[in-house]
């Protein structure tokens, strides 16, 4: 999750990027372009040119394209499983803790 998330940013800084270099000299820079200077050293970092050239043509591909405009639902969907599974998990870790000190019958 936490790499889908690096490759997002770096197709947003990518594609805002290439925006910022469109807009005239004589236009104010924007917040947006602002934040691509204090990411872009980030990015740099952590991964070469030619990586986030592959993400940038894996995002402006079909496939990515796909996966840009599905994404937010798999992250919804995928956030209820978590909280379902972390509820279960609790419960039975509860459950344990209370068998141990006899507060809970055997067969809950």
């Amino acid at each position: 999750m936490r790499a889908l998330a690096a490759a997002m940013c770096g197709l947003f800084l990518t594609i805002a990027s290439a925006a910022a270099q469109e807009q005239q000299a004589s236009r104010p820079v924007d917040a947006a372009t602002k934040l691509i200077d204090v990411l872009v050293p980030i990015y740099a970092a952590h991964l070469t040119r030619s990586e986030l050239d592959d993400l940038v043509r894996f995002y402006t591909s079909p496939l990515g394209q796909r996966l840009t405009a599905v994404q937010p639902d798999i992250l919804r969907e995928s956030t209820v499983a978590g909280q379902q599974w972390g509820e279960v998990i609790g419960r039975m870790v509860g459950d344990s803790l209370a068998r141990a000190q006899g507060n809970l019958p055997p067969n809950r």
